[in-house]
């Protein structure tokens, strides 16, 4: 069966839980998009079942379409498109980023491709001026599911201590891991591409008054989960507050980037003493995320 795949990157001044609400709310959604006409709703399965409009110089066609929203985790969404020939998984990956949201868009066509590309990237460009103005969404979506830890394997049986012979010379030094300089992502383009390849390990929240030690306890916690990943990110948000801590795969800070209210605030790994300067009066969200792909 042939398959075609559609990326795209949608950029908008609204907040991240809007907007994962709609993309999950298909209802919603897709009754506001022109091309879409909603015939059936299955609000107990957030199923809909309508008519997709193409028109040409000449005529119109209508194709039917059942379209299903499912969560699969607290920052992705998928839709599901089913129509006469074609099958598409609309995924998005929605991360706030500052100012505004960035949504991660990867279509996967199956069946007749050429139809099923061509009404995706239809409704991905009405979806585009939509969230200029985006409807309420009426759903709540639910929690995501856990995801399922790998199983440990079981530790092979130690073979008996051997002493080691003498040697007269000492071994060369063990090699170091090699820290990036995090000071070249201090960029918010730079720290978007770096969320979209990212994977989200844990959040947390400090209740002031709150130290950074507090929070740099939070983050070695994961230290586990940070060693698979080339880098770790810590975004901190509140009213005004857009904060990312870089920190290396033992979870040790290497620097810090991001705004509070109009400041824009940068610095390396002694200056986090800013954070609790400025924010240890509030009550500030965090999330921690593994970096698989850094930027070139």
């Amino acid at each position: 069966m042939s398959t075609s795949i559609i990326e795209k990157t949608i950029i908008r001044p609204v907040e991240k839980e809007l907007v994962y609400r709609l993309l999950y709310d298909v209802a919603t959604l897709f009754s506001s998009i022109k091309s879409f006409r909603l015939t059936a709703r299955n609000l107990e399965v957030n199923e809909i079942s309508g008519y997709w409009a193409e028109r040409s110089l000449f005529a119109g066609v209508s194709l039917p379409i059942k379209v299903k929203g499912e969560v699969i985790s607290e920052d992705t969404v998928v839709n599901h498109l089913e129509s006469q020939g074609f099958k598409a998984r609309i995924e998005y990956k929605i991360v706030p980023v500052f100012y505004a949201v960035h949504i991660n868009v990867r279509g996967q066509c199956e069946g007749d491709t050429s139809t099923c590309t061509r009404i995706v990237n239809s409704f991905l460009k009405e979806l585009e001026n939509l969230l200029k103005k985006p409807p309420q969404p009426v759903l709540t979506p639910p929690k995501p599911a856990p995801r399922a830890q790998p199983a440990k394997p079981a530790a092979p049986p130690q073979p008996p201590a051997v002493k080691p012979p003498q040697l007269a010379s000492q071994p060369p030094p063990a090699t170091r891991e090699v820290v990036p300089d995090v000071s070249r992502f201090f960029d918010e383009v730079a720290i978007a591409m770096m969320l979209f390849n990212s994977e989200l390990i844990s959040v947390g929240e400090l209740e002031p008054p709150w130290a950074v030690s507090t929070l740099m306890e939070g983050i070695k916690e994961k230290a586990g989960s940070l060693s698979q990943y080339k880098l770790g990110l810590v975004t901190l948000k509140d009213d005004g507050v857009d904060i990312v801590v870089f920190v290396d795969q033992r979870g040790e800070p290497l620097g810090l980037f991001g705004r509070i209210e109009s400041s824009v605030i940068r610095g390396a790994q002694s200056d986090l003493n800013l954070l609790e300067k400025y924010l240890s009066t509030r009550r500030i969200a965090y999330r921690i995320w593994g970096v698989r792909q850094l930027p070139p």
